[in-house]
């Protein structure tokens, strides 16, 4: 099991819905994360994750993770 911390941004805050997910679920799925004013909801496929890749998309396309993205 992960330890969790509180995160510094949402950055962070992301990476461990993320990680959490991904230890639950295992390598093979796809994690789309929504946020709004209500809470968090997530959306999960199972396919392989991308290494070095983003969780944030537009259109539903992954873009590329950029060093010091917050």
């Amino acid at each position: 099991m992960i330890s969790i911390k509180k995160p510094q941004n949402r950055t962070e805050a992301a990476n461990t819905i993320f990680k959490l997910l991904k230890e639950f679920w295992g390598d093979c799925v796809s994690v789309k994360i929504f946020t709004n004013s209500t809470g968090i909801d997530f959306e999960t496929r199972e396919k392989p994750f991308t290494i070095d890749y983003s969780m944030r998309t537009i259109n539903g396309n992954w873009l590329p993770r950029k060093d010091g993205d917050t």
